[in-house]
């Protein structure tokens, strides 16, 4: 088994039980959440984190050292980044946690109508950017945006 189908096993086993509003196992979420990093980078550990990236919010059973034991401190870190802390803030620091935020954000928006979708996307494109000052990512949330709405996902 090789590093991206353990991160797919353990978060299934993770969110195991666990459904999104739309009723459909939530696994499906950290799925599309790496699709999407897919389409910009083919860094095993930024897919493996996409996988992995609500692991720790929603399953207090796995913690920070769990994922740096079976994934390594880079994966972990890009987790913990993507992670609400107890009052519910997160801490972006580097473009793999942007990346990650962005891609997790524009597919919890994917069931907002179209109009409110895209004003919510902008708004968080912008925040995340700025909050990491990296202008490029623009880029890459313009093809995530465009990935979408020509899949209408």
């Amino acid at each position: 088994m090789n590093k991206i189908q353990m991160a797919l096993a353990l978060a299934t086993t993770a969110h195991k039980g666990q459904y999104r509003d739309d009723r459909k196992e939530y696994i499906t979420h950290p799925l599309k959440v790496a699709e999407l990093i897919k389409m910009v980078s083919k860094d095993e550990d930024l897919v493996c984190a996409a996988l992995l990236h609500d692991v720790l919010e929603d399953n207090k059973t796995y913690k920070y050292s769990t994922i740096k034991e079976g994934f390594g401190k880079r994966v972990a870190d890009i987790v913990r980044e993507a992670t609400k802390d107890k009052k519910g803030l997160f801490h972006i620091k580097t473009r793999e946690g942007a990346l990650i935020k962005l891609a997790d954000t524009l597919h919890n928006l994917a069931d907002a109508d179209k109009i409110k979708k895209s004003s919510l996307i902008k708004r968080k494109i912008r925040f995340i950017a700025a909050a990491i000052n990296m202008k490029s990512d623009a880029e890459v949330a313009k093809e995530m945006l465009e990935f979408y709405e020509e899949h209408n996902i």
